[in-house]
């Protein structure tokens, strides 16, 4: 960004080895497609992989120069989102007298390749080598990103955020609110003041609402005119001091494509009056961009939506009686009735789909466990969900008929299933029914072990065969720093024998997990079992007491 700086990267273009030199020392950049040509000569395959996001945004001028210069590309979008034109470079008109004056159409080479009616994302998904689909959603709520999953992406998209997982405001209200407003659109003009005020209002108090303290904020407004009129309402009631805080913007949907806020309030400004019916259907149309815009303005909530509207949901057709603004009314309007009712759900013994899930989530609520059955959470349902303290833990309850391979060896579809559940930010422990059946206690204390609190408390004794009396109390005497390592492990949460073994072999300044630090490790491992310090089961790891739990520890290299 600092133009004096320009002159040392123009140097660098007349000596390519020197630029080589440069990207040796910092191999990684993150650029603009101007940036690509401003500071580096145009070489072929100066880059190993170039990798371009919002694909469906690039239009092709503009990014050959930057793929002239990769060996290989990455190319990543969503052809389901707004589109090229709306975002190009490259004027339209420049790029398609360009294509006219050098009678690029004598090569043949189609449409796909034509700037003004192709992006980059369409010409790779032709050009393409290898594709993946990408179809886990981390951002919303369910019920936010349920209609877009349902009417774009045919329900392909996995959910990762549970149902409850509401980060603001308060818990058990709706991530769906509607807001109707008996407002007027002003003649000649798509500004609904009534409606502009109502949504400020209730702004305004949100922001003020400890439960958003750290919330961000956006409004998306459908129609120009009527950005303008909630930004001049917020401007007078909002401070600037709260604005940034909040990051609070008020844009039209054009202005939200890659972004994202905690809450969205919307504003629809139609009222069925002085608006007319042809001004929302150039909003709907079924056209390819139209329907991107649609699709980004109805995802841009991690939390909670807020809608302002007025006038009757059915009146929010296009002529033909159809549009999908109506569509998603309809939807919000099921949705938030549905989390407002007061439907007693079903015991959560009755969920559970085997006797070995209903002994486990018994045994738990024995021990003042809060227990939910067949919780749903990435297209998934978890066996059991177990909550103390304010923490949660995923339970696996793998009965040997359905989770275990003739090897007796965990099937691959719940290893993968459990992978998915992990990147979503679950901490999962399965219990196998052997264990069960062989010793039940052990197997809660498992999870009890879990829900515990990692940090240790003060004032707890360590057995005395544990204690060196040269040491401060509560402190227990390891043998080597290999010990040392898989005790902090553990104090650090961890709990597979792999994860473990990752964090001592880091801790132990080794790159890599070798065979003979894995014996070492093994050894160590056997004897803080022998010492009763920790226990061992199913390649898991836990401190075996509380008092083990709460000691400090050292060796005596370290006193």
């Amino acid at each position: 960004k600092n133009y004096r700086n320009y002159s040392v990267f123009d140097k660098l273009k007349e000596q390519p080895d020197r630029c080589l030199m440069l990207l040796n020392i910092l191999p990684c950049w993150i650029m603009t497609p101007d940036d690509v040509a401003r500071l580096f000569p145009c070489q072929a395959g100066l880059f190993d992989v170039v990798i371009i996001d919002e694909a469906s945004q690039c239009d092709l001028p503009s990014m050959t120069p930057v793929l002239y210069r990769a060996k290989k590309a990455v190319i990543a979008g969503d052809s389901k989102q707004m589109q090229a034109q709306r975002f190009a470079f490259t004027a339209n008109q420049v790029a398609a007298q360009a294509w006219t004056q050098n009678n690029l159409g004598r090569f043949g080479l189609g449409a796909f390749l034509n700037p003004t009616s192709s992006d980059l994302l369409q010409l790779a998904s032709i050009r393409m080598d290898e594709e993946a689909f990408l179809d886990e959603h981390y951002r919303s709520l369910p019920s936010i990103i349920q209609f877009s999953n349902h009417t774009w992406y045919g329900d392909r998209l996995r959910l990762m955020r549970g149902p409850d997982d509401k980060r603001y405001g308060d818990p058990d209200s709706a991530p769906i609110v509607l807001h109707r407003v008996e407002g007027e659109v002003e003649p000649n003009t798509q500004e609904n003041a009534l409606e502009a005020e109502a949504l400020v209002m209730w702004l305004a108090e949100m922001v003020q609402n400890p439960g958003y303290s750290n919330a961000s904020f956006g409004v998306i407004c459908l129609f120009e005119q009527q950005v303008r009129l909630v930004s001049d309402l917020v401007s007078e009631h909002i401070s600037e001091e709260d604005r940034l805080e909040h990051q609070l913007v008020v844009v039209n949907p054009d202005g939200f494509q890659g972004d994202e806020r905690d809450v969205i309030l919307y504003s629809l400004s139609f009222d069925a009056k002085g608006m007319t019916r042809a001004q929302l259907s150039a909003r709907q149309a079924e056209r390819e961009h139209i329907q991107g815009m649609l699709n980004v303005a109805f995802t841009r909530a991690r939390d909670e939506m807020h809608i302002f509207y007025s006038a009757d949901i059915e009146e929010f057709s296009t002529a033909s009686g159809t549009g999908k603004i109506r569509d998603w009314l309809t939807y919000c309007a099921q949705e938030s009735e549905r989390i407002h009712s007061n439907q007693e759900s079903r015991p959560e013994e009755e969920k559970c789909q085997s006797l070995f899930e209903a002994e486990v989530l018994t045994a738990l609520r024995e021990k003042n466990v809060k227990v939910f059955s067949q919780y749903p959470s990435c297209g998934y349902f978890i066996d059991l969900v177990a909550e103390l303290n304010g923490k949660r833990l995923a339970i696996e309850c793998d009965g040997e008929l359905y989770h275990l391979d003739e090897h007796g060896q965990l099937k691959a579809e719940d290893i993968y299933r459990q992978e998915v559940l992990e990147r979503a930010g679950w901490e999962v422990l399965r219990i196998p029914y052997r264990s069960w059946r062989e010793n039940r206690s052990q197997s809660i204390e498992r999870i009890l072990d879990r829900l515990r609190p990692s940090e240790p408390e003060e004032g707890s004794a360590i057995p005395d065969n544990s204690i060196d009396p040269a040491l401060p109390p509560q402190t227990i005497l390891l043998k080597d720093n290999y010990e040392l390592s898989i005790i902090e492990a553990l104090k650090s949460g961890l709990w597979s024998e792999n994860m473990v073994y990752t964090f001592a072999r880091q801790e132990l300044g080794y790159s890599r997990l070798g065979s003979r630090i894995k014996q070492d490790l093994n050894r160590a491992v056997k004897r803080l079992k022998d010492r009763g310090i920790i226990r061992v089961e199913d390649k898991e790891f836990f401190l075996a007491s509380e008092e083990a739990r709460q000691a400090h520890y050292s060796t005596r290299n370290s006193r």
